[in-house]
């Protein structure tokens, strides 16, 4: 949630496979990271813009191996 005025939403909703999470320096720093390889993918409003009326129109993407 970028910002609530105006009001600003964006977001990703992923359903996959995962593998087991590994002990590992990854981008932002070292941890415990989980991969997944995702199956479907549902996006709205990465572009960031404020809502209007309605609310952010979902897209969605199914991934093929």
């Amino acid at each position: 949630m970028p910002s609530f005025e105006p009001f600003v939403a964006r977001g990703i909703r992923i359903y996959g496979i995962a593998e087991q999470p590994i002990e590992r320096v990854g981008m932002v720093g070292p941890g415990i990271y989980s991969r997944i390889t995702p199956t479907v993918s549902w996006s709205w409003n990465l572009a960031g813009e404020p809502a209007g009326d309605t609310w952010y129109e979902s897209h969605k993407t199914v991934h093929t191996q």
